[in-house]
């Protein structure tokens, strides 16, 4: 039997680096990778390229979500809005890409028609999900 060498501590911080490099390179001096909660939201910029980092399928979301909403009659308030939402982004996977400004228009261009049927009955199932469970 061989023995398993287990290494229980591990150094989170280098774990972080390896696995987000452009975060910690664009992270100024002083400040660690591990401060992600001051990055911004949204579109990121990053220093030397300008390249963007967006979530399509929240965009894709938002561009349905009334339609949808209104379709089913469901409540159009704030929090019913973005607890589908919610429920919607949490059903679907993570769609980010990395482009430059200019450039965003073809990609979403071409990931709309990859996902609308995915990501419209994503949409669907939150709305009829928080219709039933509305807590207001």
């Amino acid at each position: 039997m061989s023995a398993k060498r287990i290494k229980k501590d591990f150094d989170k911080e280098q774990m972080y680096l390896k696995i987000m490099p452009t975060f910690a390179q664009a992270a100024p001096k002083g400040e660690s990778a591990g401060a992600a909660s001051s990055a911004p939201e949204g579109p990121v910029a990053e220093a030397e390229g300008k390249l963007i980092l967006h979530n399509f399928m929240e965009d894709m979301l938002l561009r349905k979500l009334d339609r949808v909403m209104e379709m089913l009659r469901c409540c159009r308030c704030e929090r019913c809005k973005k607890n589908v939402m919610a429920a919607a982004l949490n059903a679907l996977p993570c769609a980010y890409y990395v482009a430059e400004p200019g450039e965003e228009g073809l990609i979403i261009e071409r990931l709309s028609k990859e996902k609308e049927i995915q990501i419209t009955a994503a949409l669907i199932k939150a709305a009829q999900k928080i219709k039933a469970e509305a807590c207001h």
